[in-house]
């Protein structure tokens, strides 16, 4: 299987994107064909989809002692940082060579979540920062930026508008001029 020899291969991977496989397999298979045969696998358990990513159920990288040292590392910094998260350039500053591919695989896992080009977020504390946003609508029916900046503390406006604007990608809330409304509560279960 093209996935398996890939994750072989690129063995800090949990997934592959699709295109990628598509285009491995493209001669070969017509795009109907491709889905059905992908939804059949997710249907067996043998495949994962995430979005764009493919992985197969159970993937466990096998890291060196020294990559799960760096892994921890970059968590515990993400972790400290809370909300004013440091760039992923400044992270593999911090961590040495391998920060990247930590970095990398994090995302992979869904334990690092992006929430803009350079700001990231461990998965607990971006799932905090929107439970805070949609509690705000409790006592509001628009909520501006100066009042999520109120919300959040000491972080600076950057992270207040990613984090809204995550908001609104995931459906959460819908941008009404400067203010925000709540959309669907419920779309934090997709994250």
């Amino acid at each position: 299987m093209l996935l398996q020899k890939y994750l072989d291969t690129n063995r800090l991977k949990l997934s592959m994107s699709s295109a990628e496989l598509k285009s491995q397999i493209r001669l070969l298979v017509d795009p109907n064909l491709f889905k059905t045969v992908l939804e059949e696998l997710v249907e067996q358990g043998s495949i994962t989809v995430n979005g764009d990513s493919i992985g197969l159920v159970g993937r466990v990288p096998n890291l060196t002692e020294a990559e799960l040292v760096a892994k921890e590392k970059v968590i515990s910094i993400y972790q400290k940082a809370g909300f004013a998260t440091p760039t992923p350039l400044e992270v593999v500053e911090m961590v040495g060579s391998s920060g990247q591919s930590m970095i990398d695989l994090l995302l992979d896992s869904n334990e690092l979540i992006r929430v803009e080009e350079t700001i990231l977020l461990t998965r607990e504390a971006l799932l905090n920062a929107l439970q805070m946003i949609k509690k705000r609508f409790e006592t509001q029916e628009l909520v501006t930026i100066q009042d999520f900046r109120e919300l959040f503390g000491d972080v600076s406006r950057k992270y207040v508008v990613a984090f809204l604007s995550y908001a609104d990608k995931i459906g959460l809330t819908d941008r009404v001029g400067d203010a925000r409304r709540l959309r669907n509560p419920d779309s934090l279960t997709s994250i």
